[in-house]
């Protein structure tokens, strides 16, 4: 797998944007393709997004450690 990212916007980037960029792109390439309306083959980006916040929630990190 490989991840194309447009430079000048990944060096405008902290730490913590860098991670969570690579963690949604890893997400997003195992989202399965579903078919939308016109019979197109699609990945929703929101299942990506939905995983990668929760993931860089601040509690998410608080909850791990009390389970």
């Amino acid at each position: 797998m490989a991840i194309r990212i447009h430079r000048p916007s990944w060096d405008r980037l902290d730490e913590n944007n860098k991670a969570a960029l690579v963690l949604h792109e890893v997400i997003y390439s195992l989202v399965r393709p579903v078919p939308n309306r016109q019979g197109d083959w699609i990945q929703p980006a929101s299942t990506a997004r939905f995983i990668t916040a929760q993931v860089f929630t601040k509690g998410f990190l608080e909850k791990q450690a009390s389970v």
